[in-house]
């Protein structure tokens, strides 16, 4: 199964904040058996959200979407999801009752741009926030599955392991992963000398040249777990 992951908000693309999400995200996944094969950084433009989430579609089993979902003027990205798929929206009563509580509950009283925050879109469900005010989205569309996190990385941690992961995603799979430890030989040399090997096996396998000090690591990950990984990797350690 395949990933795309889509990063939002102005400060990870001009440099003032850092893209950590994507690859806890990656992480996290790949351990259920769901490989990122694409992500995408973007700025609070909901043009530009609204061609992403669109392109996406049908083009991946999981689409896991983070920032964009707070109160305040940049966090767009709830309508342009609802323009790209254009989906009708109600007020989630209850929970602006939840929200005006908390804010009450700290002796202050809650500012009404955070009603947005109560926005229930048509066919969507909702993923709530352990920490946080701002909920997540689920929405299913043809093959694809759509995640809308929080943006705020411990939150997003807190929604993907105790909602997103346990309902969504299933059990953890074996890791079909090994790597060829090499030293003496340059990535480009290496590259070469297994070139014909990887054409032979790219249908099923995925490779990664990680160079160091210390030498290249040769990295082979299979998307079907039950392939023999370890006979093949045995292949390239020969050549």
């Amino acid at each position: 199964m395949k990933a795309c992951i889509v990063t939002i908000g102005n400060e990870l693309i001009d440099g003032s904040r850092l893209d950590t999400n994507s690859k806890w995200i990656s992480d996290k996944i790949l351990k259920h058996g769901i490989a990122t094969t694409k992500i995408i950084s973007i700025g609070d433009d909901q043009a530009e959200i609204t061609e992403v989430v669109l392109g996406a579609a049908n083009k991946y089993d999981y689409i896991f979407i983070t920032g964009g979902l707070g109160p305040t003027h940049d966090d767009i990205t709830a309508s342009s999801f609802k323009s790209a798929f254009n989906l009708t929206q109600e007020i989630d009563e209850e929970y602006l009752q939840q929200l005006e509580s908390m804010f009450s509950n700290r002796g202050v009283r809650m500012p009404k741009i955070n009603e947005n925050q109560a926005i229930v879109l048509e066919g969507c469900e909702i993923i709530q926030n352990p920490i946080g005010t701002a909920r997540g989205i689920y929405y299913k569309y043809l093959k694809s599955q759509y995640f809308i996190m929080p943006g705020v990385p411990k939150e997003m941690y807190n929604m993907m392991e105790q909602n997103i992961i346990p309902s969504y995603l299933g059990g953890e799979v074996k890791q079909n992963i090994k790597t060829v430890r090499t030293s003496g030989i340059a990535e480009s040399k290496l590259a070469e000398k297994v070139q014909s090997m990887m054409l032979k096996y790219h249908e099923d396998v995925s490779f990664s040249f990680l160079p160091s000090y210390k030498g290249v690591d040769f990295v082979l990950k299979a998307t079907d777990p039950n392939l023999d990984i370890t006979k093949i990797a045995d292949e390239f350690y020969d050549k």
